[in-house]
């Protein structure tokens, strides 16, 4: 946000949570408004006349599955004719297993997991859309976030607690992801499983 307002944007923040975005950015010259990304009225009013929209909204994973396509859906038909462009903030779960030992934007999308398959449903919806004329599409690819305000997050997950620093105890050495279970041990390095999430 505060990027944005120094680049001379009018920056109109939109989440379900209005309470957090005003602890967030209140201080930042930011319109903020609360609402709901499933409701297409609603998105194109909070679109009308934009240059950019970014879809950056994080859902629990549990979550993922029920509502990332439709809110995509919404926020796609709701940002056409409305607005210049729509930027979807997405993961690197669309890359799959690394292929290279270096992963840049030319590498091949190839989802191993169903989060990964979600997330390129969702690029592949606004690259047509981009294709057929109806809204500049950019897809922005990043790896998990973390910090303050990134809740939704695996690393906050695991390294939230001690951010805060409290006592982080864990799974007694198991952890859940895509339906794997991983035994962290000499044999199986941090290294080999986290790479199991992409």
């Amino acid at each position: 946000m505060t990027e944005l307002n120094q680049a001379g944007y009018h920056v109109r923040a939109v989440a379900r949570n209005g309470q957090r975005m005003h602890e967030q950015f209140g201080n930042l010259p930011v319109e903020i408004c609360q609402g709901d990304a499933t409701d297409r009225a609603f998105v194109r009013r909070m679109c009308d006349g934009a240059e950019l929209v970014f879809h950056s909204i994080g859902l629990p994973y549990s979550e993922w599955e029920s509502k990332q396509m439709p809110i995509m859906n919404t926020i796609l038909q709701g940002a056409s004719g409305m607005a210049k462009r729509l930027v979807l903030v997405n993961n690197v779960y669309v890359y799959g297993w690394p292929r290279t030992p270096m992963v840049s934007e030319t590498h091949p999308t190839d989802p191993q997991t169903k989060k990964g398959k979600i997330r390129c449903e969702m690029e592949e919806m606004l690259l047509k859309a981009h294709d057929k004329g109806v809204i500049e599409g950019v897809v922005a690819r990043f790896p998990d976030f973390y910090g303050p305000y990134a809740d939704n997050s695996f690393l906050h997950s695991v390294f939230g607690r001690s951010w805060k620093r409290k006592l982080f105890t864990g799974w007694d050495g198991w952890m859940w992801r895509e339906s794997t279970f991983s035994r962290l041990t000499p044999q199986r390095p941090w290294s080999d499983w986290l790479g199991m999430m992409m």
